[in-house]
């Protein structure tokens, strides 16, 4: 065997078997409430030429109602049909855009946390990979939204190839979105040096924190008025 070879083979075995990676590494506090949707992915598959995008269902995928009345799953979007409902992944080269269907209801604003793990061979996710992020509402188009929170925690080198350490990451990005979208978009770019292992995505809706701050002001002040109603019958 050529000398020459041995490097190619080595980082082609580095690529074909991937290390155990952490799974669910930072999950949403808000998991499992009313109104919330959780979904997974493991193994993505990237689109084979001549095709420039394929197709990825999530592996799991749940979601919670709050009963009061009984709520919907939105699924009018691309590809829903094919998924089930349930959200997918539709995976090009050096992009990814993964799409979600959450509850059809009345609160105003939507809560998300998107988890990343990705192998690295010296590129890294940044809080600029998130390019868009796009939704639904009643047919209508939603745009509105905000980078809460971002942060990556690596995990030490797995080994080195060329000089260069080869790193488990967990890209955490936490996102609101108002108005509140029965159904949205999320857009992603990344370097060729990254490879994604997983991806779980956790939403929920919730009422505005003015609004939810006022309820409890009132459900406060109600119960001093119900005090003093008693002290005074007494």
């Amino acid at each position: 065997m050529n000398a020459r070879t041995i490097p190619w083979i080595s980082l082609l075995s580095l690529l074909l078997v991937q290390p155990a990676v952490a799974n669910d590494t930072f999950p949403a506090s808000y998991r499992g409430e009313p109104l919330s949707v959780e979904a997974h992915w493991t193994n993505l598959t990237l689109p084979i030429p001549p095709e420039t995008t394929a197709l990825n269902i999530a592996d799991s995928f749940n979601s919670v109602d709050d009963a009061i009345p009984a709520t919907t799953l939105y699924s009018g979007e691309p590809f829903a049909s094919t998924s089930g409902g349930a959200a997918y992944i539709t995976m090009a080269l050096n992009a990814m855009s993964i799409s979600v269907p959450n509850w059809i209801d009345d609160m105003p604003l939507k809560k998300v946390r998107v988890q990343i793990s990705y192998t690295s061979f010296g590129g890294f996710f940044n809080s600029g990979s998130l390019a868009s992020v796009s939704g639904t509402d009643n047919g209508g188009p939603i745009s509105n939204w905000t980078l809460v929170n971002y942060f990556d925690s690596p995990d030490p080198p797995v080994s080195t190839e060329f000089g260069q350490p080869v790193i488990i990451n967990t890209a955490v990005y936490d996102i609101e979105i108002e108005p509140n979208p029965d159904w949205e978009v999320f857009n992603f770019s990344f370097p060729a040096a990254v490879t994604i292992n997983q991806v779980d995505i956790d939403t929920v809706s919730v009422p505005e924190p003015s609004l939810f701050a006022a309820a409890l002001g009132l459900t406060a002040l109600g119960f001093i008025l119900r005090r003093r109603s008693l002290a005074l019958r007494q």
